[in-house]
């Protein structure tokens, strides 16, 4: 990864879903690469095709170390996907009370409605 940032690789690129190396990276729970990512201007706030920045894809897999260095980046922990849900919905659907820790952490709000 890092010899591709050198190499101006930009940080931006999507894949066919629409899914950013951060979202990925973020996905995987990959905390170096994340880094790397954020510290070369890859933005929290891209989405892919449903709708999921970085953030939600590290909440809904339970990526609390991801969720808490995007969220140190800025990200908004209120952001909606195209379903109308937020990171905090995500990770509460799946179980992951760790997870929505480092979010309530990160001032998610929990008292946000689901928008159908």
């Amino acid at each position: 990864m890092q010899a591709l940032l050198q190499a101006k690789a930009g940080v931006g690129i999507t894949d066919n879903g629409g899914s950013t190396a951060l979202q990925l990276a973020a996905q995987n729970g990959d905390k170096a690469c994340i880094q790397l990512l954020l510290g070369a201007g890859s933005p929290t706030s891209s989405k892919n095709q449903f709708g999921w920045d970085a953030l939600h894809e590290a909440a809904y897999n339970g990526r609390t170390g991801a969720v808490v260095l995007i969220l140190e980046a800025g990200a908004d922990p209120n952001t909606r996907d195209s379903d109308g849900k937020t990171a905090i919905m995500k990770a509460s659907q799946m179980g992951r009370t760790q997870t929505v820790g480092g979010l309530l952490m990160g001032n998610a709000d929990p008292l946000l409605e689901d928008i159908p």
